[in-house]
């Protein structure tokens, strides 16, 4: 599995990949700061976009098959593009970013390897359950706060997360 973007909800998703024991998380983003919360968070390898191959890693890693899955999170149209390119024959992407422009699709290469895209607003359903796994510690989210502010500092809250001041990930609003 390949998760592309290591905000808060690629993160997530290299922490809730691992109740499905694929055998690899790799994890691609820019920000080395961000790679390694998510190493901490269960991805079994990085890569950082800006300074490797992202293709040729991938390639590397799973053995010249390509993934099985492909997560894009990082809301770019380069990582959309690398996330259907490194998914093998039969493989899946699901896109769980907004995008506010439209991008171009590789149809030929998504027709020949029959890839299937999903994307869409997430189903809530599993709420209850996230939360009490959670609650009883099979899922750890405390990595991804890495701030905490109070309620009346907000306006640096949102100017710290805007402009990726800090090394932020996810700031905690206290009263």
């Amino acid at each position: 599995m390949v998760i592309f973007g290591a905000g808060p909800v690629g993160l997530c998703a290299v922490h809730a990949a691992r109740l499905f024991s694929p055998s690899q998380i790799i994890l691609v983003d820019i920000d080395s700061h961000r790679l390694a919360v998510g190493t901490r968070m269960g991805a079994t390898s990085s890569i950082q976009a800006d300074q490797e191959d992202v293709l040729a890693v991938i390639h590397s890693l799973t053995g010249g098959k390509g993934a099985d899955v492909a997560i894009e999170a990082a809301g770019v149209e380069k990582a959309f593009q690398q996330a259907v390119r490194c998914v093998g024959i039969g493989g899946r992407v699901s896109i769980v970013s907004i995008y506010g422009d439209d991008v171009s699709l590789p149809l030929p290469e998504i027709f020949m390897k029959n890839i299937r895209i999903e994307m869409g607003l997430s189903y809530l359903g599993n709420m209850k359950r996230l939360i009490r796994m959670i609650q009883n510690g099979q899922l750890d989210l405390t990595p991804l706060i890495s701030h905490r502010i109070k309620l009346s500092e907000i306006s640096k809250g949102y100017e710290m997360f805007e402009k990726r001041l800090d090394n932020v990930i996810k700031i905690a609003i206290t009263p």
